[in-house]
């Protein structure tokens, strides 16, 4: 979805209801950021954030208006990305503020969101647990 801009709210529905979702950064060549809010409204809390793929021509969502981002969610976010052993477990982490990498102290803060593309679906189906 590449017409979206920071502060464009988007309803979309989900099994358990409609959701919003606001938009907070566009970085090429990724897709958005945005931050499911716990509300209708931008002022609203963050009930967590993502890079998602969103599907513009997709029925079930719905451009509503533009908002002003709050204060606290305007900064970009900080992202975690792992880095595996050949199990899979992680090793080390690395922290990603969209422009460059860093090291993680160990562990890694759990609560920050991961570095990978969101799917559509697997956005509706978080967004119908809020």
């Amino acid at each position: 979805m590449s017409d979206v801009q920071p502060g464009d709210l988007l309803q979309i529905d989900t099994e358990s209801g409609p959701k919003v979702v606001q938009i907070t950064h566009v970085t090429t060549p990724y897709p958005p950021v945005l931050r499911a809010l716990k509300g209708d409204t931008a002022e609203a809390g963050t009930a967590f954030i993502a890079m998602a793929d969103l599907q513009a021509d997709d029925p079930r969502v719905t451009p509503l208006a533009n908002a002003a981002i709050p204060p606290a969610a305007r900064a970009f976010p900080t992202f975690r990305l792992a880095v595996r052993d050949r199990t899979g477990q992680p090793v080390y982490w690395w922290y990603w503020n969209g422009e460059g990498l860093r090291l993680a102290p160990d562990p890694a803060d759990m609560s920050l969101p991961l570095r990978q593309i969101t799917r559509f679906e697997a956005l509706i189906t978080a967004l119908s647990r809020i």
